[in-house]
């Protein structure tokens, strides 16, 4: 993307799960469903709940990375004009059309705009970086020991 480009990073995620159709909670609604059958279904639901909260995690994360990599394309244009705008005054000057002494006044203060600026687009950076991280981890549903531990839990808890 070049400086000038106004691309805004959309990036959305749609959950496949989020459509799913709820099973009937009792015995009595459908009679087929026996007790083996129900805990089956309810730990197929907290399985589905915990990928759907995955899902959500995923969703905001894109957001807000799309949201960073907007303000950072921001940023750049910004260092673009101002990097421009002293190469132009420096052109001015080698033609004899401005004053050297204002022409470096101009530059100097563009040039510590552009300095200023960076650190910005340093700490964006990082924070894109994490992002990012959270969201190859959030990916892989969390470290797998926790997402099983949930996973067990969730089982357990409904054969008490």
């Amino acid at each position: 993307m070049g400086h000038g480009d106004h691309k805004q990073h959309k990036l959305t995620f749609d959950s496949p799960l989020s459509s799913r159709q709820q099973p009937s909670k009792t015995t009595a609604e459908d009679p087929a469903r026996s007790p083996t059958n129900s805990i089956t279904t309810d730990v197929a639901d907290a399985i589905m709940a915990e990928l759907q909260a995955g899902f959500q995690v995923i969703h905001t994360r894109f957001n807000t990375l799309g949201a960073r990599l907007d303000r950072m394309d921001e940023r750049l244009d910004r260092h673009a004009t101002c990097l421009e705008g002293a190469e132009c005054c420096l052109s001015e000057v080698e033609d004899g059309s401005a004053d050297a002494l204002k022409c470096l006044e101009t530059v100097e203060l563009m040039l510590k705009t552009v300095v200023d600026r960076n650190g910005d687009l340093e700490a964006n950076s990082r924070w894109n970086n994490i992002c990012i991280s959270g969201f190859a981890e959030t990916t892989n549903m969390g470290p797998s020991d926790t997402f099983v531990e949930k996973l067990l839990t969730g089982l357990f808890g409904h054969l008490h």
